[in-house]
């Protein structure tokens, strides 16, 4: 089937959503589409520029085209039933702008070709499923793929939360775990990004991916990070984001990861994150705003946490001066000893006044043990704040120490039992009662003039002797 529109405009104007500017037939096997402008007046939500179903294997070819104002460009979903559809696409010359959510979303996508198109102002709804809204979104399940080729396109103002101008992912996750999709040969060549939320991004964010496998950019061999999750580099002026999980690393994950971190069954539980310390997760698993309200959107949440390339945890004080905010639930405290170590490296930024605090406990409230430093004086128990625990150097003006918690019961109540260790210094801090024995926690609160990073954090389960 050919669509010839010599040049014409076709402008959807209702108010209503669910409108398409084309929606094509199950039965179309082959679609061209040339000299042709889709334009959205109307209401951009729930509406389409070119709609192929879900149960179609549509070939499409597009060129010397526009589409405009949509929420999504070009949309093609597949269901996990389907192990025929592979379509191979075609387009040149296609003129992208404002497609609120996606101007080109794919499921299944092979052999395909995408040249000398632009991409302006798409992606930018906020509010988008997933905080993935993009330009280009190739989000791969449910079969092998092979050979797509994105050359001399044009990315402009593109993304918003997780999403950016070119996103390229082979899902093996979760429900798209079987069967699995593999796509191998992705080529991006002479293409130009600016001003965009993110440039280039392979893999979904914390899903831990294998593919794309066989990746270049402008001949330069891309592949996976083999230390820390997102890799990061800049190839021909575009930044790359790489969430990809290299051959014989494993990635992290947790219940509840695409919400922030909450682990929700912590027996056997053990991690450990230090120099060989890999996963997207980190940034999750010290993000305070996910953890107190794991029903809201991770894109809008602030990371208060990245790792360095030495595997350190790189603290970042958030507006209200909260650090992370860690949790286990269903916790077995009555079979179970848990314990969280790590050491602390601090820095005072200012000439006087920093202050740190870390909590940590069980989430009753009733068994926390709270640590505060005070730049030129020392450290002190939160429950008591004028008696200086210790007045060594390194709490005084800032230097690294070994903090290790312990959670047990005593007395049929949560205990927590804090143990700070500075040279040969050691001082302990405890705290019992709380009403919730499935629970325990650690975070912190920074107050201002202080930074800190965390190295070799390790989080185990034991069985109680």
């Amino acid at each position: 089937m050919t669509i010839d529109g010599n040049k014409n405009t076709l402008t959807r104007t209702e108010g209503s959503s669910n409108v398409y500017g084309i929606e094509v037939a199950a039965n179309v096997k082959n679609l061209k589409i040339n000299n042709l402008t889709l334009e959205r007046t109307g209401l951009a939500k729930g509406s389409t520029a070119v709609k192929i179903p879900q149960g179609a294997n549509v070939n499409l070819s597009m060129d010397n085209c526009e589409i405009s104002g949509f929420e999504f460009g070009i949309y093609d979903s597949k269901s996990k039933s389907d192990d025929v559809k592979a379509p191979i696409w075609k387009l040149s010359n296609v003129v992208f702008k404002n497609c609120e959510q996606k101007a080109i979303y794919a499921e299944a996508l092979t052999e395909s070709e995408i040249t000398d198109c632009k991409f302006i102002n798409c992606g930018k709804d906020p509010d988008a499923v997933y905080g993935m809204a993009s330009a280009v979104d190739i989000n791969l399940k449910y079969g092998n793929y092979e050979n797509i080729t994105i050359q001399d396109c044009y990315f402009e103002g593109n993304g918003a939360g997780l999403g950016g101008a070119l996103l390229i992912k082979a899902r093996d996750d979760g429900n798209y775990a079987t069967p699995s999709a593999t796509l191998t040969g992705v080529t991006i060549t002479g293409c130009t990004f600016t001003g965009n939320n993110r440039d280039i991004v392979f893999g979904e964010p914390m899903k831990n991916n294998a593919g794309p496998t066989g990746v270049t950019i402008n001949g330069v061999s891309v592949d996976p990070s083999t230390t820390t999750l997102p890799g990061e580099q800049t190839i021909g002026g575009a930044e790359v984001l790489d969430y990809r999980v290299a051959e014989g690393k494993t990635g992290l994950s947790f219940a509840g990861s695409t919400l922030g971190v909450v682990v929700e069954d912590a027996n056997d539980f053990n991690l450990t994150f230090d120099k060989d310390t890999y996963g997207e997760a980190v940034t999750d698993f010290f993000c305070a705003d996910c953890v107190s309200d794991p029903g809201s959107d991770h894109a809008t949440h602030t990371t208060f946490a990245t790792v360095n390339s030495d595997g350190s945890l790189q603290m970042e004080k958030a507006s209200d001066g909260r650090l992370p905010d860690f949790r286990l639930n269903n916790v077995d405290l009555e079979n179970n000893t848990y314990t969280i170590s790590y050491d602390l490296n601090v820095k005072y930024t200012g000439e006087s006044g920093g202050v740190l605090g870390v909590n940590t406990g069980n989430t009753g409230w009733g068994a926390d043990a709270h640590f505060v430093l005070k730049q030129g004086e020392g450290l002190y128990s939160f429950a008591n704040k004028n008696a200086a625990l210790s007045e060594a150097d390194v709490f005084k003006t800032g230097g690294k120490f070994h903090v290790k918690v312990t959670y047990t019961l005593g007395n049929d109540t949560p205990k927590t039992e804090l143990t700070i260790r500075a040279g040969n210094e050691e001082k302990t801090i405890t705290g019992q009662g709380g009403t919730d024995n499935k629970k325990i926690y650690w975070c912190g609160y920074t107050y201002e003039n202080v930074s800190a990073s965390v190295e070799d954090f390790t989080v185990t389960c034991a069985p109680n002797n």
